[in-house]
């Protein structure tokens, strides 16, 4: 898992390599490719009793906040090769202090680690009440991490093992400590209906199940409460926007806990991307509940914004909510200390 840090000091950056699931140890041997960031081998050394990874200098010159978007040279991409009793594996990353431009991405955070999962690298370019969003044609599989509450990026996902094929609009959430990437669309505007997991914290991802029980869609939201994650509404394509809900507590096996279309029992209207957030102990006896915030509806008609729900199959609109616009979509929503966030988005 590749860690970095940005202080007063050069940039030190670690991994620690494993094959499958063995980590080097004693008696391995290393082999480091030529790396197109122009930097030596020499800048990184190999302990073959641990089998970590560390660059002794920094890869850029030393970056304040304001220099991240412009970066003294090109990213590092960096290939180590390892050989352990017959095994061998390679890990391939990138080095750099920020992620390009993207939206239709998605965000969660393992531990004190923030991730940035997929989406287009193109921007977003729009949709119109009752039709078809349009999807930029550059998707991404990358996995980006930041130990220091993003001020610097590392790319973590090993080239070989990412989730595939690339996508935007998908969903993502964390369940322990375990991140799953749940349907969105590709490039060519294929809609998916697969769940990925990482167990490693985004360096590899196997697939759970390639054809889930619910349909295949796009702009989708997902949450975790009490141990389960709930999949809700989305976008299936011409025209049909979804407002059903699905419950899973491993990925692999979804159980559809409200119909497809309708508002019985009452739930949000048929929408596409919304955010979805999970405010703890805010219910009766304190409950988690789980909140869906926003969206665009075909109509783009539909006052009530905020639903709430304790079990994903009863929902509760808090109407009207003061100071909040109706139909906002393709925003973002977080928590933070009993606080409900939305973030940007469009009207």
């Amino acid at each position: 898992m590749l860690v970095s840090t940005n202080s007063d000091a050069p940039q030190t950056y670690t991994n620690t390599l494993s094959l499958g699931t063995t980590p080097v140890a004693a008696g391995a041997s290393y082999r480091i490719s030529a790396n197109p960031g122009g930097h030596t081998p020499e800048e990184i050394s190999v302990d073959s009793a641990t089998g970590k990874v560390t660059f002794t200098r920094a890869l850029y010159d030393k970056m304040t906040p304001s220099d991240l978007t412009q970066p003294t040279g090109p990213p590092a991409v960096i290939t180590i090769e390892a050989t352990y009793q017959g095994q061998k594996d390679s890990y391939t990353f990138t080095v750099t202090d920020h992620f390009r431009p993207r939206g239709n991405h998605t965000s969660v955070v393992v531990g004190n680690d923030i991730y940035v999962i997929g989406g287009s690298i193109q921007d977003f370019v729009g949709a119109t009440p009752g039709g078809a969003p349009e999807i930029p044609s550059i998707n991404s599989s990358e996995v980006w991490r930041s130990s220091d509450k993003g001020l610097t990026w590392d790319q973590v996902t090993d080239a070989a093992k990412r989730f595939s094929p690339t996508r935007g609009a998908h969903s993502a959430v964390v369940l322990g400590e375990d991140i799953y990437v749940i349907a969105g669309v590709t490039d060519t505007f294929a809609n998916q209906r697969d769940v990925w997991k990482s167990t490693d914290r985004g360096v590899s991802w196997s697939r759970v199940i390639e054809n889930a029980a619910f349909s295949a869609r796009r702009f989708t939201t997902a949450g975790v409460l009490n141990g389960a994650i709930y999949l809700m509404g989305g976008f299936r394509g011409a025209g049909a926007y979804l407002n059903d809900v699905w419950r899973s507590t491993d990925g692999a096996t979804w159980t559809q806990v409200t119909n497809a279309t309708t508002t019985s029992p009452p739930r949000f209207a048929p929408r596409l991307a919304p955010a979805s957030v999970v405010l703890p102990g805010s219910g009766a006896g304190g409950a988690d509940e789980l909140y869906y915030v926003g969206g665009l509806t075909a109509s783009a008609g539909i006052p009530q914004n905020v639903y709430k729900s304790g079990d994903g199959t009863t929902w509760t609109p808090l109407n009207p909510v003061p100071g909040f616009a109706n139909n906002r979509y393709n925003h973002t929503a977080v928590v933070l200390g009993g606080d409900i966030y939305v973030i940007a988005g469009q009207e």
